[in-house]
């Protein structure tokens, strides 16, 4: 995945990370608790990213996305952990995600293996906007930034590059 303007596929076996306009104001989560972040277990959404078409904007569905990336790679947890707490005002973060299917205490997720950063080096940019805290913090909480999972082989990718190209897609 590479940060690029326009819309650009990168495989059969796509995602596309879409990072909308900086805001002033930034989407906050409602969080359960003031003092401990658990992820995904305090903000639910997707953990599983394979080739269904689907677009994801909501904050804990994206969190997810890159926490599973991070997890693939054995990199970056920490960072994000930090940024979260910071950004969140909460005293502690906890990723009860996991990438080991038969882990029995954790929430199992997955990204699709042509989209993943356990497929080689061609995925990996996605580590490039948790480079920046303000480009990480974009992509997560402003609802302008979408993710878009999906392949080619399937009904309906297409239609929705077009109409995303087109601007003719209402995001929701």
């Amino acid at each position: 995945m590479k940060v690029r303007t326009g819309f650009v596929s990168n495989s059969s076996s796509s995602s596309f990370i879409i990072l909308g306009e900086p805001l002033d104001n930034w989407e906050k989560p409602l969080l359960p608790n003031s003092e401990i972040l658990t992820i995904p277990d305090d903000l639910g959404g997707k953990t599983e990213f394979g080739w269904e078409v689907e677009w994801s904007s909501d904050v804990a569905s994206k969190l997810n996305f890159v926490i599973i990336q991070a997890l693939y790679n054995k990199d970056k947890i920490e960072e994000i952990k930090e940024i979260l707490k910071t950004f969140l005002n909460v005293d502690e973060v906890v990723i009860s995600l996991t990438d080991d299917f038969n882990s029995s205490n954790k929430t199992w997720g997955y990204v699709d293996h042509q989209s993943s950063v356990a497929s080689g080096e061609g995925c990996k940019e996605i580590f490039k906007i948790l480079i920046d805290e303000e480009e990480f913090i974009n992509f997560i909480f402003n609802p302008e930034s979408k993710l878009l999972m999906g392949n080619d082989n399937e009904d309906g990718f297409d239609e929705e590059v077009e109409k995303y190209k087109k601007g003719i897609k209402k995001w929701n």
